[in-house]
C-alpha cells in the first residue's frame, strides 16, 4: 500500500525530470558533500532508461530538493555573506515552489495548474539565484585578493 506522499508524487507524472532542476540539485549536493557525486550522476543518468520508474524518480527528486533546500538554508544561517538575503529568498521560495510540484492540482478555471505556476515562479528565482552566484564570485574573489595582498606584504 502506498503512502499519501508516494501517491501524490505518482500523480505528478514525473514533472521533476527537468534536467536543469536535477543537475542543479546534484551540483548543490556535490558542493556540500564532495563525495557521493558519482552516485548522484549515475542515478540521474540511469533513471530515464526505465520508463516504469516515474514514482521512484519523483521520490529521488523530492529527497534531493529537500536536501538541497536544507543545506543551502544551513549555509545561509552560518554565513556572513553580504548577499545572504538573496539566498534566503531563493531557499524559501524554492521550498514553496516545490510544494506546487508535489501537490499538483488540476487547471484552475481551465487555465493555470500547479505545474504552470511552478514554471512562472522559477523565472524570477533563477534570476535572483544567478545574481547571488555573481555576488558570491565577487565576494570570494575580493576575499582571496585581500589574503594574497596581505601575504605579499
Amino acid at each position: 500500500m502506498e503512502t499519501d506522499m508516494v501517491a501524490m508524487m505518482r500523480r505528478a507524472h514525473g514533472h521533476c525530470q527537468d534536467p536543469a532542476s536535477v543537475t542543479f540539485s546534484v551540483l548543490s549536493l556535490a558542493m556540500h558533500f564532495h563525495c557521493w557525486l558519482s552516485f548522484f550522476i549515475t542515478l540521474y543518468y540511469k533513471l530515464p532508461l526505465k520508463q516504469d520508474r516515474t514514482g521512484w524518480n519523483m521520490i529521488v527528486c523530492v529527497v534531493m530538493g529537500v536536501a538541497q533546500i536544507f543545506l543551502w538554508a544551513r549555509w545561509a544561517a552560518v554565513s556572513r555573506h553580504p548577499s545572504n538575503w538573496k539566498l534566503w529568498v531563493v531557499v524559501i521560495a524554492s521550498g514553496l515552489a516545490m510544494l506546487l510540484e508535489i501537490y499538483d492540482f488540476p487547471p484552475y478555471g481551465g487555465y493555470f495548474d500547479a505545474h504552470s505556476i511552478w514554471h512562472l515562479a522559477i523565472v524570477p528565482l533563477t534570476i535572483l539565484w544567478w545574481s547571488f552566484t555573481r555576488d558570491d564570485a565577487e565576494f570570494r574573489t575580493s576575499s582571496l585578493l585581500k589574503k594574497f595582498k596581505t601575504k605579499a606584504k
